[in-house]
C-alpha cells in the first residue's frame, strides 16, 4: 500500500516519485528527498500546462515557477502548504548535491509532499475522490528497499534527462507560440490591407448622395410611410390616417383657423392613438410636439 495511491489515475508520473519517495524515507533519505523534489517539479509544471490562469515566466526552473506571484496566489488559502512546496525544493536540492538529510526530514518532506498531492487531486482532478489521513505504517523499513550509492546515481541520472525532456518540451512550446505570434501579426496585417482597400473602393463605388428627391418633405414621408407601414399601418387612407382636418388653429398663425395633422393613429373604436407631426430635422423636436 502506499499514501499516494489515491493520485495514481490521474497523476501516474507524479505517484510514481512519490511511492519511491516513500519507499526510501527511512532507508535512503537522500533518495526519498530526490524522488520528492522530482514529484514536487512534475507537480508544478503540469499546473503551468494545465492552468489557463497561469503564464510561463521567461525563466522556467522551478524555483522561478514556484515564485510567480500567479502561482503564490493559487495557494494563499491554503495556510503554510506554499511554504512547504519550497521546502520540498530547498531540501530536494540539497538531497542532489549529496548533502546529509536525516530520515524524520525526509518523512515530513514526505507528508509535505501528500498535502500537495491533495491539492491537486482536489483543485484539478476529474473524479470526485475520498482522500485518506497519511498513514506513516506504509512507510517501508525493510533492509531490500536500500540502494546502492551506484543506484543513487542512475536516478541522479534519470532527473537529469527528465529535467532536459522538460527543457526540450518547454523550448518546443516557446518555439510554437512564436510562430502563432508571427501568424497573429500576419493576419493582422493582412485585415489592415483589407480595410484600406475597402476604403478605398467605397470612397470610389458608393455614390456620395443620393439623386435629389423631388422635395424634402417628400423624403420625410417617405421614411415616416415606411416606418409606420413596418409597425402594421398598411391602410393610411388620405384625409383620415393622412392630412386629417383640424379647426381652431391659432388664428395668428393662420387665419383660417383650419389646419392639417399630417398624421392620426385611431384605434378600433373610433379614438385617436397618435398624432405624428413630420419635422425638418434642423427644427426641435418639441416644436413638432407642440403642435401636435
Amino acid at each position: 500500500m502506499s499514501n499516494f495511491q489515491f493520485i495514481a489515475t490521474e497523476f501516474p508520473e507524479i505517484a510514481e516519485r512519490a511511492r519511491k519517495a516513500e519507499a526510501f524515507a527511512l532507508t535512503s533519505p537522500v533518495e526519498s528527498c530526490f524522488n520528492t523534489r522530482a514529484a514536487l517539479e512534475w507537480g508544478v509544471n503540469w499546473m503551468y500546462e494545465n492552468d489557463a490562469d497561469l503564464e510561463w515566466p521567461f525563466d522556467k526552473k522551478l524555483a522561478s515557477l514556484m515564485h510567480e506571484p500567479g502561482f503564490k496566489e493559487i495557494f494563499d488559502p491554503y495556510g503554510n502548504l506554499f511554504r512547504e512546496l519550497h521546502l520540498m525544493r530547498r531540501v530536494g536540492n540539497n538531497a542532489v548535491h549529496n548533502q546529509k538529510v536525516k530520515p524524520e526530514d525526509a518523512v515530513h518532506l514526505l507528508k509535505c509532499l501528500f498535502r500537495f498531492a491533495a491539492f491537486l487531486a482536489a483543485a484539478y482532478g476529474e473524479e470526485d475522490l475520498r482522500i485518506p489521513e497519511f498513514n506513516d505504517a506504509f512507510i517501508p523499513t525493510g533492509d531490500e528497499l536500500r540502494k546502492s550509492k551506484k543506484e543513487v546515481a542512475i536516478l541522479r541520472e534519470k532527473l537529469a534527462q527528465l529535467e532536459a525532456q522538460q527543457e526540450e518540451k518547454r523550448e518546443a512550446l516557446e518555439e510554437k507560440e512564436q510562430a502563432n505570434e508571427l501568424l497573429r501579426t500576419s493576419n493582422a496585417r493582412h485585415q489592415e490591407q483589407l480595410r484600406e482597400l475597402r476604403k478605398t473602393r467605397e470612397a470610389t463605388a458608393i455614390p456620395h448622395a443620393l439623386p435629389k428627391a423631388p422635395s424634402e418633405a417628400y423624403t420625410r414621408k417617405l421614411y415616416i410611410d415606411a416606418a409606420l407601414k413596418d409597425a402594421g399601418w398598411t391602410r393610411l387612407k388620405m384625409g383620415y390616417e393622412l392630412e386629417f382636418e383640424v379647426q381652431g388653429m391659432p388664428l395668428s398663425t393662420n387665419p383660417t383657423g383650419t389646419g392639417f395633422v399630417d398624421y392620426v393613429l385611431w384605434s378600433d373604436s373610433g379614438l385617436p392613438l397618435a398624432v405624428i407631426e413630420a419635422k425638418k430635422t434642423a427644427f426641435d423636436a418639441k416644436k413638432g410636439r407642440h403642435q401636435a
